[in-house]
């Protein structure tokens, strides 16, 4: 049995589907970027390896970026697993970057890295909080192992992550803007 517990939005979105998640951006639909607050000190871009290759059930390092390439990510992680089964990865999040071109914060401090870990990780979530924004990558997976998966990336004003919440629920604030489809780099 799957159980999925959302934080005060109620949707796998962080939202309920009301005025505020869809009007975000003024209504179109589209994240307009300029909802999302320079990460101070920023660097450039997500430095991605083109010689790393995407492999979202065992890579150590997933490389992910907008249509447009203005939003990155780039994510660290380890496998953490106690599960002999494979029912699940159990992944820790060691490196983050994540932003807008021009502005992208890196985080390594365990307290604003999460990863939500969900049967067999068809809906992980992974949440970031860069001191600026919190960002909530979801990764979806329709269709059981090597089905079709979404990267869908929401940008929050609220923050810090919550060190005692053990299973990464944070509530959340209203997104700056829809979510935003990502895409193996």
């Amino acid at each position: 049995m799957l159980v999925l517990l959302y934080g005060c939005g109620g949707g796998p979105n962080g939202n309920d589907g009301g005025s505020d998640a869809a009007d975000a951006d003024g209504g179109g639909g589209e994240c307009d970027l300029s909802n999302i607050p320079a990460e101070p000190g920023g660097a450039p871009d997500c430095g991605f390896d083109p010689g790393i290759s995407f492999d979202l059930l065992t890579g150590t390092v997933l490389q992910l970026e907008s249509a447009d390439g203005e939003i990155c990510m780039r994510l660290e992680r380890r496998d953490d697993s106690p599960f002999p089964d494979g029912s699940a990865t159990l992944w820790t999040l060691l490196n983050v970057r994540v932003g807008k071109k021009g502005s992208v914060a890196t985080v390594d401090a365990a307290d604003a890295l999460c990863w939500q870990v969900t049967h067999h990780n068809w809906l992980d979530v992974a949440r970031i909080w860069t001191g600026t924004n919190r960002y909530d990558l979801e990764l979806t997976t329709v269709g059981g192992h090597g089905g079709d998966s979404t990267f869908m990336l929401t940008v929050f004003e609220n923050g810090p992550l919550d060190p005692e919440d053990t299973y990464c629920l944070q509530g959340g604030s209203a997104p700056r803007c829809p979510p935003i489809e990502l895409f193996p780099y």
